[in-house]
C-alpha cells in the first residue's frame, strides 16, 4: 500500500476507528464513476481492532470516485479520514494457486451452501466477517484450492483493484471501458504498438497522461485476450446492469491461467474439515506476463538529453503541452472528496503508490529510448493555488480550488525496505501510528512534493555521486518526512533510502517556532544532507534555529520509537 495516503473527506470524523467492510454498487456520473464503500466502527474502548467482535454492527456507507480505489482495501483502518499503518487480517502466502476455469467460479459474497438436507451455511460467515445486507450480491471469486471449491475467497474488486485499477488513471479507463472505446486515447495506434517479431520486448507509445508504470498493464491488456477480456468485463457488467435497472456490482475476469504464488492478508475462515480464506488485499503475484521487457516512448516526451552538454537551449524548445496556470499547495490535511470535480487549472497532484505487485518484473527496468536532445521543456506553473481538496475525477473549467489527483503504482523491489526498523519506510509509518496513540501527539507523513520526494542531488545527473542509492542505474534515495506536533511544539522526522552496507540515525529537526518547517527550508537540509554524504552531524551550516535530535535505529518497536521521540519533543 502505498506510504501517503490523503484524507478522505467522505469517512467518518469521530475520533473513532473504521475498518473498510467492503466495496459496493458502482454508478456512472459525469466527472467519474463512484463506489460505495462500507464502515463499520470499532467498539469502544478497542486499541487496535483485528477481530469481528471488535466492530458494532451499525456502519455507514460512502461514495468515492473510483480513482480512489488503489487507497481502498477491504480491511484498512481509518482514523478521523486518515489511513491507518495496521490494517485487520494477517498475513499468508498461498504458494501453488491453480487459476482455470475449472478451478474458479463467480459467486454471490453473500451465498450459501448445502452441507447437509435443509443445512444451508453461508459461505463467508458473519461472525467471522460481516456484510452489509446491501452488498451481499456483490461479487467474489471462489477458488479451488486444498480440495475445497471454496478454498480461497477474492473479492471481485479487490481483483480489479490489484490487476487492473493499479492507478488512478488505470480506474478511470477500466470503469469508462476506454481499451473498449477510445484505444487511441491510451496509446497511439498510428504507430506500430505491441510485441517486436522475433523478441520479447514489448513496444507501446503511451499517452501523455498516463504514467510509464501504467505499461506494464496497458501491454498485458494489450497482449493477453484473458487479460483483455478481464478488464472488459468490468465496463460491460456496470452497462448491462444499468441497462437492465439492477444494481450494478462490478465483475472481472482474471488475467491469466495457471499456477501462481500469492502473498495476501486475509482472514482464514474456519470449517469442519480445516479452513478457507477470505483475501483482503492482494500484495504480490508470480504469474507471468507476456512479454520480458517493456520499451515505452511518450507523447511530447519531456526527458532531458542524455548528454546536458549537446542539449537544446531552453529558448529554442516548445512546452511539452499546455501547462496549467496555477501549482497547488497541498496541505498534508487536504482530503480528496468525490462532490465535485477538480479545476482544470490547477496543477496535477501525484501520490506515489510503491509496491510488490508483480514478481515478474521485479528488478527489470522501463527502456527509453536514448535522447541526443530534447525538443520540449515543461510548461510553467505561474502562481501558487491554495487548495480546498484534491479530486479524482474529471477536471472542469469552473473555479473551485480543488486540485486534480493521480495516484500513480511504481513497482517496488521484492523485500526492498523490509529489512526491519533501520530501512523500511513501512516501520515508520507503524511509528506514526504510536505518536497518534500517545496523548497531546498528533503525526502524520508529508505528502510528496517534487522537491521533498528525492534527496537533491549535487553534480550533474549523469556524474556518480552519493545522493543516488544506485548510480549506475541513475536511482535516486527516496525521502520519507513525518510531521508532528507534541502539545504545540513541532518537529519533522526524517528518514531516507540507504544502501545495504551503510549506516545512519533518523533525524528529528525540531522547529523553534510554532508552525512545521517549510518545504523550502527542508530542501536546504537535505541539500546539506547530502554534501555531508548523510551524516547529520556534520551538517555546514548547521541551522541556528532548529535543533537537531539524532536517533539510532536501535529500538525493537515502534512505540519505543515513539515515545523517545515524544520525551525529546516535551
Amino acid at each position: 500500500m502505498p506510504t501517503r495516503v490523503p484524507p478522505i473527506q467522505e469517512f467518518p470524523k469521530d475520533d473513532r476507528i473504521w475498518r473498510i467492510d467492503w466495496l459496493g454498487v458502482v454508478e456512472q456520473t459525469s466527472s467519474e464513476a463512484l463506489i460505495d464503500v462500507y464502515l463499520s466502527p470499532a467498539k469502544a474502548n478497542v486499541g487496535v481492532p483485528q477481530r469481528q467482535e471488535d466492530f458494532e454492527q451499525v456502519g455507514e456507507r460512502a461514495r468515492v470516485g473510483v480513482g480512489q480505489l488503489p487507497f481502498l482495501t477491504v480491511g484498512s483502518l481509518w482514523r478521523d479520514r486518515h489511513r491507518l499503518p495496521r490494517g485487520v487480517g494477517v498475513g499468508k502466502v498461498f504458494p501453488d494457486v491453480q487459476i482455470a476455469s475449472s478451478a474458479v467460479q463467480l459467486i454471490e459474497a453473500g451465498a450459501q451452501f448445502e452441507v447437509g438436507p435443509d443445512e444451508p451455511r453461508w459461505v463467508i460467515p458473519p461472525y467471522k466477517h460481516r456484510l452489509d445486507w446491501r452488498v451481499r450480491q456483490s461479487h467474489c471469486f471462489a477458488i479451488e484450492y486444498g480440495g475445497d471449491p471454496y478454498g480461497i475467497l477474492l473479492p471481485v474488486v479487490e481483483a480489479i483493484r490489484f490487476y487492473y485499477a493499479v492507478s488512478t488513471d488505470l480506474a478511470h479507463i477500466a470503469f469508462a471501458g476506454g481499451f473498449q472505446l477510445d484505444l487511441d486515447s491510451i496509446v497511439d495506434t498510428s504507430e506500430f504498438f505491441g510485441i517486436v517479431p522475433g523478441t520479447e520486448r514489448m513496444v507501446l507509445k503511451r499517452r501523455k497522461w498516463l504514467s510509464d508504470d501504467d505499461g506494464w498493464i496497458i501491454g498485458r491488456v494489450l497482449e493477453e485476450p484473458l487479460a483483455a477480456a478481464g478488464i472488459a468485463r468490468v465496463y460491460d457488467s456496470l452497462l448491462r446492469d444499468s441497462a437492465n435497472s439492477r444494481l450494478a456490482f462490478p465483475e472481472c475476469g482474471l488475467p491469466f491461467e495457471g499456477a501462481t504464488r500469492w502473498r495476501v492478508r486475509g482472514i482464514p475462515l474456519r470449517i469442519k474439515d480445516g479452513e478457507r480464506w477470505l483475501i483482503y488485499e492482494l500484495l504480490s503475484c508470480s504469474a507471468l506476463l507476456p512479454f520480458r521487457e517493456l520499451h515505452i516512448l511518450s507523447d511530447n516526451d519531456g526527458r532531458q538529453a542524455e548528454d546536458a552538454e549537446h542539449d537544446l537551449p531552453d529558448n529554442e524548445k516548445r512546452p511539452a503541452w499546455s501547462g496549467p496556470r496555477r501549482v497547488g499547495k497541498v496541505d498534508p490535511d487536504t482530503e480528496m472528496q468525490s462532490a465535485e470535480p477538480p479545476e482544470f487549472d490547477i496543477g496535477q497532484v501525484v501520490i506515489p503508490l510503491a509496491s510488490e505487485r508483480f514478481e515478474d518484473i521485479a528488478g527489470k527496468e522501463i527502456i527509453k529510448t536514448p535522447k541526443e536532445h530534447c525538443r520540449y521543456k515543461s510548461a510553467e506553473l505561474r502562481r501558487p493555488q491554495g487548495l480546498a481538496a484534491l479530486g479524482t475525477g474529471l477536471a472542469s473549467g469552473s473555479p473551485s480550488a480543488i486540485a486534480p489527483l493521480s495516484a500513480q503504482w511504481r513497482q517496488q523491489e521484492p523485500n526492498q525496505r523490509r529489512q526491519g526498523l533501520p530501512t523500511s519506510f513501512e516501520a515508520l509509518q507503524a511509528v506514526v501510528g504510536a505518536l497518534n496513540a500517545s496523548g497531546g501527539v498528533s503525526a502524520h507523513v508529508r505528502p510528496s512534493t517534487p522537491r521533498l520526494e528525492y534527496l537533491p542531488l549535487t553534480k550533474p545527473r549523469s556524474r556518480r555521486q552519493w545522493g543516488y542509492l544506485d548510480s549506475e542505474h541513475k536511482i535516486k534515495r527516496q525521502v520519507m518526512i513525518v510531521d508532528i506536533d507534541c502539545s504545540g511544539t513541532c518537529g519533522s522526522l526524517i528518514e531516507f533510502e540507504r544502501r545495504k552496507d551503510e549506516r545512519s540515525r533518523a533525524a528529528l529537526l525540531i522547529s523553534s517556532d510554532t508552525v512545521s518547517l517549510s518545504d523550502e527550508r527542508l530542501w536546504y537540509l537535505l541539500h546539506a544532507l547530502v554534501k555531508a554524504e548523510g551524516v547529520w552531524a556534520n551538517l555546514k551550516p548547521r541551522p541556528i534555529d532548529v535543533e537537531l535530535v539524532l536517533f539510532n535505529h536501535s529500538r525493537t518497536s515502534a512505540e519505543a520509537f515513539a515515545a523517545d521521540i515524544c520525551k525529546a519533543l516535551r
